[in-house]
């Protein structure tokens, strides 16, 4: 009995916190995080199974007209949007006394935006194909532009709502995944996708007006300027670095598809696709640090630095020896995802993998200027980026194909990270990087050397072995730093 007791003690305590968790009104915050963190991590596992079947079941040229498809309309998506979800979302927090008004307001200054977005949507289609099968599915998604002038998942957000904005993300991805899976069988079902989208995002516009109503807000259009002209002000910037960042994206998959071909741009889309799904973890974690960085800019420049410093040591532990390792095992990801049809996509892969560690790391820059209040420098860097990705790709695309679009991205990442960090040293915030990443980037080159002495080794030894090494030598050669800034970093919200 008494050799059991530590195990059911041990267990009982998981079990209380557990429900704290769940019903402590104190630590609302962390529950909407876990929310937020496991609804990404759902949509985007969904998501990439959904993409990984089409990719098998139809050929790489209409994957790749498909891929195109959906950048043009991801652009036209968010002009619709153009920051004013987010706008709305601040207005009601500032408390005025007609924050109630944006709920008619916003819809009302999308249905504006909808309009050329729409118009502009088709005379793109219109340049990149004159395939009737391909127009039809970009007909399609533009019905699915109307809906979203309707999406109000930003008032849920602004009613603290979080586990119903996380459902509904995961909902829409959900109902498309079944309704596009039931639908595409073979290469000629494929403009059935774009139903599929209209049939998920009816879906999911319905069960958010559902909770707007319940809420107590009616279903309308309002327009009244007092209330809009500073809305749509407010929202401006922040649709304007949403354009960007949406260009820097998407551009790569537009260029490569119109001058080397739809096959190439297939080929880079299911990489991309690969690199963007773990992409997503920087914003969760630097989000989830924001709030940290900017009560220690307001202790002190000093204080930041300290904890962006602490953070991008153990980021880069985390982040360059995977992507290495992955690299090598380009080949094997591709075939294994994708199938045969795509070899030639792991090239691809091998290059835009490391987009990932990249972003990862100039989040600690972008974030610290976003906390010191310097968000044009941030706008600065995206429009960098999106040149450098549109430049690159009509330099690479013809020649190199979908590898043209992969140098275009990773020359993006690196003009976006180069004027934040120039950015930070400007305004007293600098942030080396040097010291923090050349001994992981030493090590990993290490690590996978065994995979080029050894080419015939099995993948699971091969994998093995790499990640033991990288491990090892990490511990050898920088063990006391990162005790020392995990210690720092785990703390860092302890002066909240």
């Amino acid at each position: 009995m008494t050799i059991k007791r530590p195990r059911r003690n041990l267990i009982e305590t998981i079990v209380r916190h557990a429900v704290g968790m769940v019903r402590n009104p104190d630590i609302q915050i962390i529950r909407d995080l876990f929310y937020l963190a496991f609804g990404q991590f759902t949509t985007k596992l969904v998501g990439f199974v959904l993409y990984a079947y089409l990719a098998r079941v139809i050929a790489p040229h209409d994957y790749g007209a498909l891929e195109t498809m959906l950048a043009i309309f991801a652009f036209a998506a968010m002009v619709v949007d153009f920051g004013l979800g987010s706008s709305a979302v601040r207005y009601r927090a500032q408390q005025g006394p007609d924050k109630d008004l944006t709920v008619g307001i916003v819809p009302a200054l999308r249905v504006f935006l909808l309009i050329p977005s729409m118009l502009g949507s088709w005379i793109a289609i219109t340049i990149m194909t004159q395939d009737p099968v391909v127009r039809n599915l970009g007909g399609l998604l533009t019905l699915t532009l109307v809906l979203q002038a309707w999406r109000q998942e930003w008032l849920l957000q602004s009613l603290e709502m979080v586990r119903a904005v996380s459902f509904g993300q995961f909902l829409r991805v959900a109902v498309l995944a079944v309704v596009a899976m039931a639908l595409v069988q073979e290469s000629s079902d494929f403009v059935w996708f774009g139903f599929a989208e209209l049939v998920a995002g009816i879906v999911v516009t319905i069960f958010y007006l559902v909770l707007q109503r319940r809420a107590g807000f009616s279903l309308r259009f309002k327009y009244k300027r007092s209330v809009a002209d500073p809305l749509f002000r407010q929202a401006f910037p922040l649709g304007l670095t949403a354009a960007v960042w949406s260009l820097v994206q998407n551009l790569p998959t537009l260029i490569v598809g119109a001058f080397a071909g739809l096959e190439e741009a297939a080929y880079l889309a299911v990489a991309q696709r690969l690199a963007t799904s773990l992409q997503s973890i920087s914003y969760i974690y630097h989000f989830n640090m924001f709030a940290a960085l900017s009560r220690r800019y307001h202790q002190g420049t000093e204080h930041l630095q300290k904890l962006s410093l602490a953070s991008m040591r153990l980021v880069a532990w985390a982040s360059i020896g995977p992507a290495a390792v992955c690299a090598v095992h380009a080949s094997d990801i591709i075939l294994t995802i994708y199938g045969p049809n795509y070899g030639n996509a792991s090239s691809v892969l091998a290059l835009v993998i490391f987009i990932v560690p990249m972003q990862l790391l100039s989040g600690h820059h972008r974030w610290a200027l976003a906390a010191a209040g310097e968000t044009r420098s941030v706008l600065l860097g995206g429009l960098v980026g999106a040149g450098l990705s549109a430049l690159v790709s009509l330099a690479t695309a013809s020649t190199f194909g979908a590898l043209g679009g992969a140098f275009a991205g990773l020359s993006a990442g690196m003009g976006i990270w180069l004027v934040a960090h120039l950015a930070c040293r400007i305004h007293g915030l600098p942030l080396p990087i040097l010291p923090r990443i050349w001994r992981p980037a030493l090590c990993a080159a290490i690590a996978i050397l065994p995979e080029f002495a050894f080419p015939q080794m099995p993948i699971l030894l091969g994998l093995f072995i790499s990640f033991a090494i990288y491990t090892v030598l990490g511990l050898i050669v920088d063990k006391s730093r990162i005790y020392a800034d995990l210690r720092h970093f785990a703390y860092a919200k302890e002066d909240r």
